[in-house]
């Protein structure tokens, strides 16, 4: 890939993310560069840029797809807080992130949906926001 087109893939991943996980994005990132200098142009480059960009799912559909996907995988509790925190900043609420995790209680199992669940409601815990559920942040459709 040509060098400028590689700095524009990274540019538009970079925006991508900062977009729908200000707070967790960019220090993730900077957490793990020093042990795995590569993973930044993987994450940047290929779920922020290559993936999260494409038009046909709007912003809240891909979170709640990648939502049933964590959960379905019974994804670490720091990766699913993650998550759940990109979806709420682009404006899923509480109820619509926990209603994502019951639907996949048929195709995963009860103990990886209450892991999900748990850590919902830790998060609400730490950060009650104005009691929707909702952060507030909801960002345009538009990738």
């Amino acid at each position: 890939m040509p060098d400028e087109e590689h700095g524009h893939r990274m540019e538009r991943g970079r925006e991508m993310m900062l977009r729908i996980s200000p707070e967790r994005g960019e220090s993730m990132v900077a957490e793990l560069r020093a042990v795995a200098p590569d993973f930044e142009e993987l994450l940047v480059g290929i779920a922020f840029a290559d993936v999260w960009t494409r038009s046909v799912l709007s912003l809240r559909e891909r979170a709640l797809v990648r939502l049933g996907a964590l959960t379905a995988l019974g994804s670490p509790d720091a990766a699913t807080a993650a998550n759940i925190d990109s979806a709420l900043h682009i404006g899923l609420s509480d109820e619509e992130i926990s209603e994502a995790f019951l639907q996949t209680i048929p195709y995963c199992g009860f103990p990886h949906v209450i892991g999900a669940l748990k850590a919902l409601k830790s998060m609400r815990e730490s950060d009650p926001a104005d009691g929707s559920g909702s952060r507030g942040h909801e960002t345009s459709e538009e990738p």
